[in-house]
């Protein structure tokens, strides 16, 4: 088995598929305060304490695939059907069955290879860790199509035995999965994945 047929986060490629999404996403920079026009006995006002940095929420089927950065990518919708999409797969293969219409998240040919790994991992007694981690390289959108560049880190996101041993060599890289969705009716369909090398970069923090 390859390398890259062992990724969750690209469980799909971890059995034969992948999947994928993504769109646009980053902060915006802080408005500069405009300059005081007060007499200079006027005491200076104390600005607000900055709100603490929003937490990314579990996922829905008991497997969370954690974002780093998650407060540049928090409203990005793409990464996020990206995300759910790869977390409800994994959910799936734990299952071994699909769970949490991961059907209404991917294309027909995306879900096809979907269903090979769920079956390929239920007869090997595979199964996917609670907790995974990826980082995202690029994310753009135009109109109703997103194509993102996802990295998934191998050791938290890779598929194991029944002895919770990873399956294959559990290296310690970052998968590099393009993928292409579009949007239809408000949602984002993961329609293509594809994994291709690795990213830059150590362990996730």
């Amino acid at each position: 088995m390859k390398r890259q047929s062992l990724v969750t986060g690209a469980v799909v490629v971890a059995l034969g598929g992948a999947m994928a999404s993504c769109s646009g996403g980053g902060s915006d920079d802080e408005p500069k305060p405009s300059p005081s026009k007060a007499a200079p006995t006027t005491p200076a006002t104390t600005s607000a304490p900055a709100p603490a940095a929003a937490t990314q929420p579990p996922g829905a089927n008991g497997v969370t695939w954690k974002i780093q950065d998650w407060p540049t990518y928090q409203n990005d919708e793409a990464v996020l059907a990206w995300t759910t999409a790869n977390e409800t797969l994994a959910a799936s293969i734990n299952a071994g069955k699909i769970v949490g219409g991961l059907e209404q998240m991917t294309s027909k040919t995306v879900l096809r290879k979907y269903v090979n790994a769920i079956n390929i991992s239920k007869q090997k007694q595979y199964q996917a860790a609670p907790e995974g981690d990826v980082k995202v390289q690029s994310s753009e959108t135009t109109g109703d199509r997103a194509t993102l560049v996802m990295c998934s880190w191998a050791p938290t996101t890779a598929i194991r035995d029944k002895n919770n041993k990873v399956v294959g060599e559990g290296e310690q890289i970052w998968f590099k999965e393009k993928a292409m969705l579009s949007k239809s009716s408000g949602r984002w369909v993961l329609k293509t994945t594809e994994i291709s090398g690795t990213c830059p970069g150590g362990p996730p923090a």
